[in-house]
């Protein structure tokens, strides 16, 4: 049971049905009827009374207790195995042997033949009341590495999307494992040998200098508060880390043509790694950003800002737009990487001089997308954000807008299934988010783009890439008319984006997820059951 239902005392049961299910989506489970909004008003009024009797807050008991209910959380040791098999389970369970053709996804009939291979689960435990999620294909895991570096004591849930062409349906042996071509199973192993020596750097990335103590004992400083000498292993082992504490999917996609295997379902992979989030807050952040180092080094360690975050989340609904940064094209290709660190070492009390002179005055950096889809990021307004050093301001719809935001967990609706590729998937996110949380942009914390080249499905890929045919060229008949592949993807994805702007607009628009998402989302204990909520929910642009 979540923390903050425990205190108010309203929880849903889990849905016995399809039809449940169906009518839990994220976000319509977080509207209640009115005996229930009338509860949950009694009780916040009840916790102001009993803050002012007891001289304690509400905020600080939400936090503390998630620091320390393992049920929860899943964050100590005895939970983490029992986390990961149920993740696995009912992942899954929901699994569909028949390899997805590309026409599918031309029809809007969204991939269902996902199954987990493999899941890695850090023995850290973390307090930190945010984690972030992600998604990426096998070529992206130096970038994820660089990601998991950049917020070392966090959890990041990445999941690694590997598609596997196969010409007919598969059988599973008694266990339910799908038995690939020999030549799937082998790409299989090697990714998965891949994944793992990943995984194990990570769990064993130490920050050296935080590990000893001037008796030259590990310290057991918590993240927050002082150093206490009842922290587990775990935690102090998550105190001392240069790494993140990494959750790790590979997500396996049957699938029956090229076309398919280049365009990755980057939403249905998110989602995937979302499952994975148990902190109060989550992030989605893209695998080629890394997050500056103020996040978790003073914002996320400090309690009353995080006791805040928490707090302002779950009853004002309240997100947090994350500004973002891109390397400038000016910037020679050896000294890119250089430029990233310097930005995400600048402390968050010095982003009006020394982060503000990487843009105006040295030209390192400038904000992501400036200088090719201005629209993306306009309305987070980066003139003011550098005028205002502490203070954070709202963010208004504007179309177009697509930020990097951290909001509450249960909160966030799940990323749009139909969107395959790099064009609408997030933008269509953020837009259905607007709906349903008030977007304030966050003063102090910043992420910054990892320069990379085109993924394969990017309609640009074949301008710079000369290694033969694109499988995107294919011409395919749609009842007796003929296109190629990439038009009929563009048109699909359009078509997509569309619809999501009809239904947001009339407000019949719950987002659309896979069963996998709505049934995981039904048993997993950290995220079954109703979200209870402030007294007024956001539900206009």
């Amino acid at each position: 049971m979540i923390v903050i239902e425990r205190i108010i005392g309203i929880y849903d049961q889990v849905p016995t049905s399809n039809s449940e299910v169906q009518r839990q989506k994220i976000p319509s489970s977080i509207f209640m009827g009115t005996n229930k909004c009338l509860l949950t008003m009694a009780a916040a009024i009840a916790m102001v009374h009993l803050t002012l009797l007891e001289g304690t807050t509400v905020r600080a008991g939400i936090l503390d207790d998630w620091n320390h209910n393992p049920g929860d959380r899943t964050s100590f040791a005895a939970g983490m195995e029992d986390s990961a098999d149920a993740l696995m389970s009912c992942f899954n369970s929901k699994f569909n042997p028949n390899p997805a053709p590309f026409i599918d996804f031309v029809n809007a009939n969204p991939s269902q033949s996902f199954f987990l291979h493999r899941l890695w689960w850090s023995k850290r435990a973390s307090t930190f009341a945010l984690s972030g999620f992600t998604s990426l294909d096998i070529s992206r895991l130096q970038m994820l590495e660089d990601q998991c570096r950049s917020f070392p004591g966090g959890v990041i849930a990445a999941a690694v999307w590997q598609p596997l062409i196969e010409a007919t349906p598969v059988a599973r042996d008694f266990r339910g494992v799908p038995q690939l071509s020999p030549k799937n199973a082998q790409l299989l192993a090697n990714v998965t040998n891949r994944l793992e020596s990943l995984f194990t750097r990570m769990e064993a990335a130490i920050n050296l200098s935080a590990s000893f103590g001037s008796s030259g004992s590990i310290a057991s400083a918590g993240l927050f508060g002082s150093a206490s000498s009842s922290k587990s292993p775990q935690q102090q082992a998550a105190a001392t880390a240069a790494a993140c504490n990494l959750r790790l999917l590979l997500v396996a996609e049957l699938v029956a043509d090229e076309q398919m295997a280049i365009i990755m379902p980057i939403n249905a992979i998110r989602n995937a790694a979302f499952l994975a989030v148990d902190s109060p807050l989550a992030a989605m952040v893209d695998v080629d950003l890394s997050i500056s180092a103020g996040l978790a080094a003073r914002v996320l360690r400090n309690q009353t800002r995080a006791e805040e975050l928490v707090w302002r989340s779950q009853w004002e609904h309240v997100a947090w737009v994350l500004p973002t940064f891109d390397i400038h094209k000016n910037v020679s290709r050896l000294e890119k990487n250089a430029a990233v660190e310097e930005a995400l070492a600048v402390p968050p009390d010095q982003k009006t001089t020394r982060l503000r002179s990487l843009w105006r005055e040295r030209h390192r950096i400038h904000p992501f997308a400036a200088d090719r889809y201005p629209l993306g990021h306009n309305a987070t307004d980066y003139d003011r954000w550098f005028a205002t050093p502490y203070e954070e301001y709202p963010s208004s719809f504007q179309e177009g807008y697509e930020p990097w935001f951290m909001g509450p967990r249960r909160a966030m609706p799940p990323y749009d299934v139909r969107i395959r590729g790099r064009y609408h998937d997030k933008i269509t996110n953020v837009r259905h988010a607007m709906k349903l949380l008030h977007f304030r942009v966050a003063p102090d914390i910043w992420l910054v783009h990892r320069p990379h080249g085109l993924s394969t499905s990017h309609l640009g890929y074949k301008h710079t890439h000369s290694d033969g045919s694109w499988a995107l060229d294919k011409v395919i008949d749609v009842k007796g008319t003929k296109s190629t592949a990439a038009d009929l993807y563009l048109k699909a994805d359009q078509r997509f984006f569309r619809d999501v702007i009809i239904r947001t607009t009339n407000n019949s628009y719950d987002g659309v997820a896979d069963e996998t998402w709505y049934h995981c989302r039904s048993v997993l204990p950290w995220w079954r059951g109703s979200f209870a909520i402030g007294p007024a929910m956001k539900t206009t642009l």
